[in-house]
């Protein structure tokens, strides 16, 4: 059922590649239960099981889409239902803008720290000029700025 659902509703991409991985996790607890199985106790497992709520929500999600597909191709009759666990809260606040303004500094002026392994120093930090977190200024930048999600700021070439 996961199967026919991934090949009909799938397409390549960002959302096809969550779908994958979702219907992985999915098949790794659901993959040897039959559908009689699916009840309210079960799907609470799961939810322990993947011992995130709101991924294992989004997954049985996924899982009722699938279940659905598969009885509206006429594979199965009857009605099977999945018991979502409770939504979690909504997003009460973000960054402000000295928050914001703190992190992108932080990330700018960060500089690499080594050990001096040999001579002289021998175990004594030493900052070095790279600086590794460049790029995540970067990122948090145009974020800010554009208010662009991050999956389309990874995926962009600024």
């Amino acid at each position: 059922m996961l199967s026919i659902y991934l090949a009909d509703a799938g397409e390549a991409g960002n959302e096809f590649d969550d779908l994958n991985s979702r219907i992985g996790r999915l098949n790794e607890f659901w993959g040897s239960k039959m559908l009689a199985e699916v009840n309210s106790h079960e799907c609470g497992e799961y939810v322990k099981h993947r011992g995130n709520r709101g991924g294992s929500r989004r997954d049985l999600e996924a899982f009722r889409a699938a279940i659905n597909h598969h009885a509206n191709q006429g594979f199965h009759r009857g009605i099977v239902r999945v018991s979502l666990p409770p939504k979690g809260k909504a997003r009460d606040r973000w960054l402000t803008r000295d928050e914001a303004a703190a992190l992108i500094w932080y990330c700018w002026r960060y500089r690499e720290k080594q050990t001096v392994h040999s001579g002289k120093g021998k175990g004594r930090p030493v900052f070095t000029t790279k600086r590794p977190p460049r790029h995540v200024a970067r990122f948090i930048l145009i974020g800010i700025y554009t208010g662009t999600r991050a999956s389309a700021i990874a995926t962009a070439s600024p």
